[in-house]
Protein backbone atom coordinates (compact mmCIF):
# COMPACT_ATOMS: atom_id res chain seq x y z
CA UNK A 1 0.00 0.00 0.00
CA UNK A 2 2.83 2.29 0.74
CA UNK A 3 3.77 2.02 -3.07
CA UNK A 4 0.88 3.03 -4.36
CA UNK A 5 0.60 6.45 -1.78
CA UNK A 6 4.01 7.07 -2.91
CA UNK A 7 3.53 6.78 -6.61
CA UNK A 8 -0.05 9.33 -6.16
CA UNK A 9 2.42 11.71 -4.47
CA UNK A 10 4.99 11.42 -7.60
CA UNK A 11 1.83 12.06 -9.45
CA UNK A 12 0.54 14.76 -7.53
CA UNK A 13 4.37 16.26 -8.13
CA UNK A 14 4.65 15.45 -11.49
CA UNK A 15 1.31 17.39 -12.70
CA UNK A 16 1.90 20.68 -10.31
CA UNK A 17 5.78 20.67 -11.60
CA UNK A 18 4.26 20.57 -15.04
CA UNK A 19 1.14 23.04 -14.59
CA UNK A 20 3.36 26.01 -14.90
CA UNK A 21 5.07 24.89 -18.07
CA UNK A 22 1.97 23.85 -19.91
CA UNK A 23 0.66 27.67 -19.63
CA UNK A 24 3.25 29.21 -21.05
CA UNK A 25 4.45 26.32 -23.70
CA UNK A 26 2.51 25.80 -26.63
CA UNK A 27 0.31 23.19 -27.13
CA UNK A 28 3.04 20.96 -29.73
CA UNK A 29 5.47 21.34 -26.74
CA UNK A 30 2.78 20.39 -23.78
CA UNK A 31 1.35 17.10 -25.07
CA UNK A 32 4.37 15.27 -25.08
CA UNK A 33 5.72 16.27 -21.68
CA UNK A 34 2.25 15.67 -19.98
CA UNK A 35 1.70 12.35 -22.28
CA UNK A 36 4.48 10.13 -21.54
CA UNK A 37 4.89 10.63 -18.14
CA UNK A 38 0.96 10.77 -17.07
CA UNK A 39 0.81 7.37 -19.46
CA UNK A 40 3.22 5.64 -17.52
CA UNK A 41 1.68 6.66 -14.18
CA UNK A 42 -1.86 5.76 -15.65
CA UNK A 43 -0.12 2.03 -16.61
CA UNK A 44 1.06 1.84 -13.43
CA UNK A 45 -2.69 2.69 -11.68
CA UNK A 46 -4.31 0.35 -14.18
CA UNK A 47 -1.81 -2.50 -13.13
CA UNK A 48 -2.86 -1.40 -9.36
CA UNK A 49 -6.51 -1.80 -10.20
CA UNK A 50 -5.86 -5.17 -11.93
CA UNK A 51 -4.27 -6.23 -8.21
CA UNK A 52 -7.11 -5.14 -6.74
CA UNK A 53 -9.34 -7.25 -9.26
CA UNK A 54 -7.02 -10.10 -8.13
CA UNK A 55 -7.03 -9.53 -4.82
CA UNK A 56 -11.09 -9.86 -4.51
CA UNK A 57 -11.02 -12.71 -7.07
CA UNK A 58 -8.08 -14.42 -3.72
CA UNK A 59 -10.90 -13.22 -1.26
CA UNK A 60 -13.68 -14.99 -2.66
CA UNK A 61 -11.52 -17.96 -3.48
CA UNK A 62 -10.90 -18.13 0.69
CA UNK A 63 -14.35 -17.60 1.35
CA UNK A 64 -15.90 -20.09 -0.65
CA UNK A 65 -13.28 -22.57 0.92
CA UNK A 66 -14.57 -21.24 4.17
CA UNK A 67 -17.98 -22.52 3.15
CA UNK A 68 -16.98 -25.97 2.04
CA UNK A 69 -14.85 -26.56 5.20
CA UNK A 70 -18.03 -25.81 7.16
CA UNK A 71 -19.79 -27.96 5.34
CA UNK A 72 -17.25 -30.99 6.04
CA UNK A 73 -17.47 -30.16 10.17
CA UNK A 74 -21.31 -30.29 9.68
CA UNK A 75 -20.79 -33.15 8.44
CA UNK A 76 -18.28 -34.57 10.62
CA UNK A 77 -20.50 -33.39 13.46
CA UNK A 78 -23.46 -35.09 12.80
CA UNK A 79 -21.71 -38.40 12.10
CA UNK A 80 -19.75 -38.38 15.15
CA UNK A 81 -23.22 -37.70 16.75
CA UNK A 82 -24.76 -40.67 15.57
CA UNK A 83 -21.65 -42.43 16.01
CA UNK A 84 -22.13 -41.39 19.94
CA UNK A 85 -18.59 -39.63 19.63
CA UNK A 86 -19.50 -36.41 21.72
CA UNK A 87 -15.92 -36.06 22.04
CA UNK A 88 -15.51 -35.85 18.79
CA UNK A 89 -18.97 -34.02 17.57
CA UNK A 90 -17.61 -31.32 19.84
CA UNK A 91 -14.54 -30.83 18.05
CA UNK A 92 -16.40 -30.98 14.71
CA UNK A 93 -18.86 -28.48 16.00
CA UNK A 94 -16.25 -25.95 17.26
CA UNK A 95 -14.22 -26.19 14.25
CA UNK A 96 -17.35 -25.27 12.24
CA UNK A 97 -18.01 -22.15 14.52
CA UNK A 98 -14.58 -21.12 13.92
CA UNK A 99 -14.84 -21.67 10.51
CA UNK A 100 -17.93 -19.77 10.34
CA UNK A 101 -16.24 -16.64 12.51
CA UNK A 102 -13.68 -16.60 9.68
CA UNK A 103 -15.44 -16.93 6.73
CA UNK A 104 -17.95 -13.87 8.01
CA UNK A 105 -14.29 -11.94 8.56
CA UNK A 106 -13.53 -12.73 5.01
CA UNK A 107 -16.80 -11.82 3.47
CA UNK A 108 -16.15 -8.64 5.15
CA UNK A 109 -13.01 -7.62 4.02
CA UNK A 110 -14.30 -9.15 0.71
CA UNK A 111 -17.08 -6.13 0.98
CA UNK A 112 -14.85 -3.44 1.92
CA UNK A 113 -12.49 -4.76 -0.79
CA UNK A 114 -14.86 -4.56 -3.34
CA UNK A 115 -16.40 -0.75 -2.36
CA UNK A 116 -12.29 0.25 -2.41
CA UNK A 117 -11.47 -1.45 -5.52
CA UNK A 118 -14.81 0.21 -7.37
CA UNK A 119 -13.34 3.57 -5.67
CA UNK A 120 -10.37 3.26 -7.36
CA UNK A 121 -11.40 2.41 -10.85
CA UNK A 122 -13.71 5.35 -10.56
CA UNK A 123 -11.02 8.06 -9.20
CA UNK A 124 -8.50 6.09 -12.37
CA UNK A 125 -11.19 6.84 -14.86
CA UNK A 126 -11.60 10.53 -13.20
CA UNK A 127 -7.97 10.87 -13.91
CA UNK A 128 -7.58 9.72 -17.29
CA UNK A 129 -10.63 11.98 -18.15
CA UNK A 130 -8.77 14.60 -16.34
CA UNK A 131 -5.95 14.42 -18.82
CA UNK A 132 -7.47 13.71 -21.93
CA UNK A 133 -9.10 17.04 -20.80
CA UNK A 134 -6.12 18.81 -19.96
CA UNK A 135 -4.42 17.61 -23.96
CA UNK A 136 -7.31 19.49 -25.29
CA UNK A 137 -7.39 22.35 -23.46
CA UNK A 138 -6.06 25.59 -25.15
CA UNK A 139 -2.56 26.78 -24.34
CA UNK A 140 -3.54 30.20 -22.45
CA UNK A 141 -4.19 29.76 -19.07
CA UNK A 142 -6.46 32.59 -18.65
CA UNK A 143 -9.23 30.26 -20.46
CA UNK A 144 -11.67 30.20 -17.46
CA UNK A 145 -11.74 26.27 -17.22
CA UNK A 146 -10.31 24.61 -14.21
CA UNK A 147 -6.59 23.86 -13.81
CA UNK A 148 -5.63 20.10 -14.52
CA UNK A 149 -5.10 19.84 -10.52
CA UNK A 150 -8.27 20.95 -9.80
CA UNK A 151 -9.93 18.01 -12.36
CA UNK A 152 -7.41 15.07 -10.44
CA UNK A 153 -9.62 13.17 -7.49
CA UNK A 154 -7.82 12.41 -4.24
CA UNK A 155 -6.75 8.75 -5.02
CA UNK A 156 -7.34 5.85 -2.40
CA UNK A 157 -5.86 3.01 -2.91
CA UNK A 158 -7.80 -0.20 -1.70
CA UNK A 159 -7.04 -1.64 1.46
CA UNK A 160 -4.35 -4.59 0.89
CA UNK A 161 -5.07 -7.72 3.39
CA UNK A 162 -1.90 -9.84 4.10
CA UNK A 163 -2.07 -13.26 3.66
CA UNK A 164 -2.49 -14.87 6.93
CA UNK A 165 -3.50 -11.66 8.91
CA UNK A 166 -6.63 -12.66 10.70
CA UNK A 167 -8.58 -10.86 13.56
CA UNK A 168 -7.93 -11.67 17.13
CA UNK A 169 -11.60 -12.91 17.07
CA UNK A 170 -10.51 -15.48 14.82
CA UNK A 171 -8.34 -17.00 16.86
CA UNK A 172 -10.60 -16.72 20.03
CA UNK A 173 -12.10 -20.08 20.72
CA UNK A 174 -15.88 -20.23 20.11
CA UNK A 175 -18.41 -19.69 22.59
CA UNK A 176 -18.93 -23.21 24.67
CA UNK A 177 -22.67 -22.17 24.93
CA UNK A 178 -23.01 -22.18 21.87
CA UNK A 179 -21.31 -25.34 20.88
CA UNK A 180 -23.41 -27.14 23.25
CA UNK A 181 -26.46 -25.58 22.04
CA UNK A 182 -25.52 -26.75 18.45
CA UNK A 183 -24.59 -30.01 19.73
CA UNK A 184 -28.56 -30.48 21.54
CA UNK A 185 -29.89 -29.55 18.39
CA UNK A 186 -27.95 -31.94 16.27
CA UNK A 187 -28.74 -34.66 19.03
CA UNK A 188 -32.63 -33.77 19.08
CA UNK A 189 -32.54 -33.50 15.11
CA UNK A 190 -30.65 -37.29 14.82
CA UNK A 191 -33.12 -38.52 17.41
CA UNK A 192 -35.91 -38.63 15.24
Amino acid sequence: MEGMSDLFEKLNVLVQSRLPRLRGSSRRDRSPALGRQADRDLARLRAKIDEALADDDRLQAESDALSRQIMDWDAQADAALAAGQDAIARHAVRQMKLAEQQRTMTEADLDAHRRATADLIQQVNAFETALAEARRQPAESGSGKPSLMGQIPVFREPPRREIGATSSAASSPADERAIEDDLARRRARLSQ
